[in-house]
């Protein structure tokens, strides 16, 4: 019905902008400073920032680091130098438990926590960029393509070759 069709069209500009800049997800997440310049910069919370992660971090330091996250205390402090401002956490569970207000999240983390993370962050209604392989299992990436479903959030696992614009 018309009703129903206008409710569901009405969404903050905020969520527009949102859907907008990670409906391409890794060429717009990681690449186009002059479209992220016209807006205000997503919130990122990178979970996991030493080798891969150290990668991922540079590619989305345009944007709003509020938070990062590492078992390992070197590469927490090291990624802690180059974004001051952002919180740290050791344990990504309190990281999504923050009070950040965050956009998304990048899961760069040893692959055995790959789906684990990203179901945690996409339950929060957080945009999840994860790095290969998302999951382990046939029932763990169905579970995350149905939370992905059901909570409208843009998901990109990446590979890293195929997930830039080369």
């Amino acid at each position: 019905d018309p009703d129903t069709v206008h409710a569901m069209c009405k969404i903050s500009r905020r969520d527009s902008l949102k859907a907008s800049l990670l409906a391409g997800a890794a060429p717009v997440f990681y690449s186009s400073r002059a479209w992220s310049a016209q807006f205000e910069p997503i919130r990122i919370g990178l979970i996991g920032v030493g080798n891969r992660g150290n990668a991922n971090i540079a590619e989305v330091a345009h944007e709003n680091v509020v938070a990062l996250c590492d078992v390992d205390e070197r590469y927490l402090n090291s990624a802690a130098t180059q974004h001051q401002g952002a919180a740290t956490f050791r344990d990504y569970q309190e990281m999504l438990d923050a009070d950040l207000d965050l956009d998304a999240v990048v899961v760069s983390t040893p692959d055995h926590t790959h789906a684990p993370a990203s179901l945690a962050a996409m339950q929060r209604g957080l945009h999840c960029y994860c790095e290969k392989p998302l999951t382990h299992t046939i029932a763990e990436s169905r579970a995350l393509r149905e939370l992905s479903r059901s909570s409208k959030v843009v998901t990109q696992t990446g590979n890293q070759g195929s997930a830039s614009s080369n």
